[in-house]
């Protein structure tokens, strides 16, 4: 994205069969956002892997949107109000878009004052206000300034919506005071538009009848193997012809192919002639605006609808390289990023084949993953580690090695990332092995000094078992000495007492006279 004026300009040129006015491929700088993402269609100013313009994330879609939105004053003017016109509701944001007559009616609404107000209305006139506020979110500026607006982008689109925007730059002119949705509901608009539509599809039709029994017209100059092989072709043509997905440069290309294929092995005559008839069929080219308009009209699409259609043609989308409608998964290694223009373009058709349209496919995809490759590199891109590198194998698979990308620098990145990793890692086993070897010597020491002090042990447990036995036998002495100590007292004790007796007994002989012999 170029910003000029504050505006976003994308610099993005068209999309033909013929791939004249090769697209241009502008260098952008760009910075890594603060914060990372978790999807890849969220990187700001990713490159379409097809065509190598900027693509719109939805946050820039609805940034866009919000200036081709009508004033308060101008969605009041707008007919789809008109059921509204006479209610107290109405009347109310009448008077209210005076006071900001190019602020949306949402925003006006949201104000305290208005909020105020509001409240105090009957349940019904709340109920209308709010239904009148989500229907002028839908409501544009007059189609003259859509087209000024969308002008920025006009080189961004392909060669088909360039045509519609043509048609409808030719009806700003002429009803410069209506929307386009209020043009493309106008009774003569859509009667136009969708008679043609129906006129064209006959004509088709008709020419179409007519190329085929033209072809079956040949059988007679062909051999029995060779007419049973153009039917085959036939049938296959008609299907691609029938393919609603398929825009009409693309059913050309794959009807083109299958005649070519077929007719190479026939005379030069014959081959031509076929080749011929095929080149006059149509694809459905001439009812490309016609089908926008009708469909537009029938199915009360809103102006905003018909421009967000636009825009939104250049949003960023998941591309399933290998095609769902072919059993692609939808895991990010199966994507590439295209904006919708270019993803509806290819459809489910073979790079090979979508090659042959757009070779600058090749520079702008490595573009691409270049780009995807410096947001993981510094980590602004989450769950995408080895989407480069799985993509690529995918894209070799899906295209028959047509596409192959470069992703030296990724690999070359994660080297360094795992050398520098290694290093670091070594530098610490170092660190921590002297470490290891530090601890393994003073461990060592300890253990020697344990085991002197096992030997210590051993000796003081031996002197202790000795000293047990000698402090046993001291007791049993004790106990045996104070046995003895205790006999020999008591042997005392009863001397003294005889010794005693005796001394009493002599004391009372003196007493009463000597004692008879």
């Amino acid at each position: 994205m170029l910003i000029v004026d504050n505006s976003y300009i994308y610099n993005k040129t068209n999309n033909s069969y013929t791939n004249e006015n090769r697209r241009i491929n502008p260098t952008f700088g760009y910075r890594l956002p603060k914060n990372p993402v978790t999807d890849i269609r969220d990187i700001p100013h990713l490159h379409c892997a097809s065509c190598g313009n900027d693509t719109l994330r939805a946050s820039d879609i609805l940034d866009i949107l919000k200036t081709f939105a009508a004033g308060s004053k101008r969605v009041l003017e707008n007919g789809l109000l008109q059921p509204y016109k006479d209610t107290e509701a109405f009347k109310f944001l009448k008077e209210l878009s005076v006071t900001a007559p190019k602020k949306s009616i949402s925003s006006l609404v949201k104000t305290p004052e208005a909020l105020s107000k509001i409240k105090t209305f009957q349940n019904d006139t709340q109920l209308e206000i709010s239904k009148i506020a989500l229907l002028s979110e839908s409501i544009t500026v007059k189609s003259p300034a859509v087209m000024k607006r969308l002008e920025r982008y006009y080189e961004l689109f392909n060669d088909y919506n360039k045509e519609i925007l043509s048609t409808l730059n030719r009806y700003s002119l002429k009803y410069p005071n209506k929307t386009f949705a209020e043009i493309f509901s106008m009774p003569e608009v859509i009667k136009y538009h969708t008679n043609q539509f129906d006129k064209n599809q006959k004509a088709e039709m008709k020419q179409r009848i007519a190329i085929f029994k033209a072809l079956r017209n040949l059988y007679p100059k062909m051999t029995a193997q060779e007419i049973r092989e153009i039917q085959s072709v036939n049938s296959k043509a008609l299907a691609v012809i029938n393919n609603e997905y398929y825009k009409p440069h693309i059913k050309k290309l794959l009807v083109d192919e299958l005649y070519k294929d077929y007719s190479s092995k026939l005379q030069d005559n014959l081959k031509r002639e076929i080749m011929n008839y095929i080149s006059r069929l149509p694809y459905g080219e001439s009812n490309i605006v016609h089908r926008f308009i009708a469909e537009a009209g029938k199915y009360n699409k809103t102006d905003m609808d018909i421009v967000e259609y636009f825009i939104r043609e250049l949003q960023a989308t998941f591309e399933h390289i290998v095609a769902k409608s072919k059993n692609g998964s939808d895991s990010i290694s199966n994507g590439i990023m295209l904006c919708k223009q270019c993803n509806g373009e290819r459809a489910d058709i073979s790079y090979p084949q979508y090659l042959k349209i757009h070779p600058e496919m090749k520079v702008n995809l490595q573009k691409q993953i270049n780009k995807v490759i410096t947001f993981v590199k510094h980590g602004k891109l989450i769950g995408y580690d080895d989407y480069p590198i799985d993509v690529k194998d995918v894209l070799l698979n899906s295209s028959d090695n047509f596409l192959k990308i470069k992703i030296r620098n990724l690999l070359k990145f994660r080297e360094n990332q795992s050398r520098s990793a290694y290093q670091n890692a070594e530098a610490i086993y170092i660190e921590q092995l002297k470490n290891y070897y530090d601890m393994r010597s003073k461990l060592d020491d300890v253990n020697a000094k344990l085991d002197e002090l096992q030997k210590v042990f051993k000796a003081l447990k031996k002197e202790k078992r000795i000293i047990s036995d000698k402090l046993a036998l001291a007791d049993d002495q004790k106990e045996y000495s104070k046995l003895t100590l205790d006999n020999k007292k008591a042997a005392l004790d009863a001397a003294i007492e005889n010794l005693k007796a005796d001394e009493n007994l002599n004391k009372s002989t003196t007493k009463y006279g000597k004692i008879k012999k």
